[in-house]
């Protein structure tokens, strides 16, 4: 299934991303003790938050990636970055500023910031691992 260089790949981003998936774990763990409901856990805007970070690091990860390793094809590494921007990056960071400005967010709002957070973290482990991955150079 997995070979070594591939689980590897794959583990060299994890512990980055726990460090992004810490404070949603001691929140959520916080909002459990105090008796909050579940739905102020998932109506809080750390999850964009989060999901911002997970989005500017796969990036981080992937130019730095290219750095070490060169690329063949410029123009899909720019196509691959701008979409993580357009689609992730600022839908995010707008979601985010959302969430701030109102008092009671509603469900699509909160879905919305949920699916972006998983999105990033599947974005950040494959352009992550891509950056790890052994180059041309």
């Amino acid at each position: 299934m997995f070979n070594r260089r591939k689980l590897a790949n794959l583990a060299g981003p994890g512990p980055e991303y726990l460090f992004v998936a810490l404070p949603l774990v001691v929140l959520t763990f916080v909002f459990v003790v105090v008796g909050k409901e579940f739905h102020t856990i998932l109506a809080s805007a750390e999850w964009s938050f989060g999901a911002a970070i997970l989005f500017g690091q796969s990036i981080t990860k992937l130019v730095s990636g290219v750095g070490r390793h060169g690329v063949e094809r410029e123009d899909l590494l720019a196509l691959i970055i701008a979409l993580v921007i357009v689609f992730g990056l600022c839908p995010s960071l707008t979601v985010l500023a959302l969430l701030l400005a109102k008092e009671e967010p509603g469900g699509l709002l909160i879905a919305f910031q949920l699916g972006l957070f998983a999105i990033g973290s599947v974005v950040f482990f494959v352009l992550g691992s891509a950056g790890h991955a052994p180059g041309r150079k």
